[in-house]
């Protein structure tokens, strides 16, 4: 094997299995959101598995988009319990910087969006736990057609 054609056959298989790329991001991300040398670290590590292992890794880009997802919500929380300007330093989270008195209120949809594009991924990828959420979700709707709902309007005396 030349590494022409083994070149050509990791950038195939990156193909197949996009969402591995993912992972990758999301260590950069952390790091522009911790600085520290365990950060970069993790970005060369997840940048080697993409590419030597993308299968296994874009199973794993689900959960990683869970994470940074609740990751988002906490934030949220903790800009509007603390935020006290001057005590809490400007991050960026998504696609703005955010601080306590700046863009504040766009931590938390972007968050409910990346929770939402995890959970499309997971189903997408086939991640070890994609099936028992769709057999549960599938249970779940069927137990709720099958009641019978009674009108609110008909409780009224």
């Amino acid at each position: 094997m030349t590494l022409g054609t083994f070149a050509a056959t990791r950038v195939k298989r990156l193909r197949a299995h996009w969402p591995a790329l993912l992972l990758p991001l999301l260590a950069a991300v952390t790091y522009s959101l911790f600085h520290s040398n365990l950060s970069w670290l993790l970005v060369i590590t997840t940048m080697a598995m993409a590419i030597l292992i993308p299968r296994f890794t874009a199973k794993l880009a689900p959960f990683a988009l869970f994470a940074y997802g609740a990751y988002g919500i906490f934030l949220a929380h903790a800009l509007t319990l603390w935020g006290v300007p001057g005590h809490v330093q400007q991050v960026s989270y998504g696609v703005v910087r955010v601080g306590p008195a700046d863009n504040a209120a766009y931590v938390l949809p972007q968050a409910i969006v990346i929770l939402a594009a995890g959970v499309w991924l997971l189903a997408v990828t086939g991640a070890p736990a994609a099936a028992r959420c769709v057999v549960r979700s599938r249970s779940y709707a069927a137990q709720t057609a099958s009641r019978r709902r009674c009108h609110p309007l008909l409780l009224l005396p």
